[in-house]
């Protein structure tokens, strides 16, 4: 992506910048000698976008998504941030009312590390992801005859491969493909009982619309699951989020939304019946953030409205407060001539 032109649609510049046709030439400038300089990229301007490349909550305490439902609002996951190294944090907590009774309460932490190397694929700008999502879920139970408490590491998740082109008039289409290691805890409502899990492959499609101060941005993914150690089997899922977001200076507003599910029906348990319905979930909110300079907050809170399923994500009526922060490690320079010579071979 141009720096240039894709930072002057960020911050919601009254004139659009013309979008880079040229990938060859997009980092390249000219002093009034005629020599190549330098080009250096403000990841301050890109830093709302890490928070969906960064930000990956994820509790398979149930059934449905393994990524949390909302996990990416907020955010233009059809982009990708300026050459660096970017970690970034995410706490969130949510409760809700669980089926006969329960009330479900879920929570957790997500550090995560970005590497942007700025090199070029196929026209597109390549991303590597990986992070250490740790999980806290509970279920009380009427009379707390049978609570239900699981806390502690989940899978680390790796996406080795995300590639974002930028098609122009501020539009962004990127894909990637990323993995829960099958090395943590459990699912909740398993049978194997705090042995390991199974893994979930994620394929993501998102498109995204960054022009005059607007964020605009539907972030889809497929998740294929495993069977964990016992059988059990969670099911194939989607999740789609949803962002409307407008740039005021340093302060960043809009709504937020997502929706949830699963790609089919799977027995409760091993040599047990098919569950009926599956499940579904849709969820609206809202989102603030603000740039410190060096850190970037972003906060957000989403309500689930539909809850479909006997076993999903989070229970009825769920309410979430997330917060996550972004802090840039290392800022990268742009250098023509490696970018272009990536680019040729």
């Amino acid at each position: 992506m141009s720096a240039a032109c894709a930072d002057s649609r960020w911050h919601g510049a009254t004139n659009s910048v013309p979008p880079c046709r040229d990938n060859s030439k997009r980092h390249q400038s000219n002093d009034q000698t005629g020599r190549k300089n330098k080009v250096y990229v403000d990841w301050k301007r890109w830093s709302w976008a890490l928070v969906a490349l960064l930000s990956v909550p994820s509790t398979p305490a149930l059934a449905g998504s393994w990524i949390i439902p909302g996990a990416t609002t907020g955010t233009p996951a059809g982009a990708v941030p300026p050459p660096g190294l970017y970690f970034a944090n995410t706490v969130y907590y949510g409760t809700g009312a669980g089926p006969a009774g329960t009330t479900i309460a879920s929570g957790g932490e997500s550090p995560f590390f970005l590497w942007v190397p700025g090199w070029n694929f196929l026209g597109a700008s390549y991303a590597a992801t990986i992070g250490f999502p740790c999980i806290e879920v509970g279920i009380q139970t009427p009379g707390h005859t049978a609570d239900t408490y699981l806390k502690g590491p989940f899978n680390p998740y790796i996406n080795p491969l995300t590639l974002s082109w930028n098609l122009g008039r501020g539009l962004f289409l990127a894909v990637g493909e990323g993995f829960y290691v099958p090395v943590g805890t459990a699912v909740v409502n398993s049978p194997s009982g705090g042995l390991r899990s199974g893994a979930s492959f994620e394929t993501e499609l998102n498109i995204s619309y960054l022009a005059n101060g607007w964020i605009l941005s539907a972030n889809n993914m497929v998740g294929i699951t495993t069977p964990d150690v016992a059988g059990y089997k969670t099911a194939n899922y989607f999740n789609s989020d949803w962002t409307f977001a407008h740039t005021f200076g340093n302060w960043k507003f809009g709504a937020i939304g997502y929706g949830s599910g699963d790609l089919e029906s799977v027995p409760l348990a091993p040599g047990l019946p098919h569950r009926t319905t599956p499940a579904l979930q849709v969820g609206v909110g809202g989102l603030m953030g603000y740039n410190f300079g060096s850190v970037e907050l972003i906060l957000r809170a989403t309500h689930q409205l539909i809850t479909k399923g006997t076993f999903a994500d989070s229970g009825k009526d769920d309410t979430r407060v997330w917060a996550t922060a972004i802090i840039p490690i290392w800022k990268g320079t742009l250098e023509t001539p490696s970018r272009q010579l990536i680019a040729k071979y």
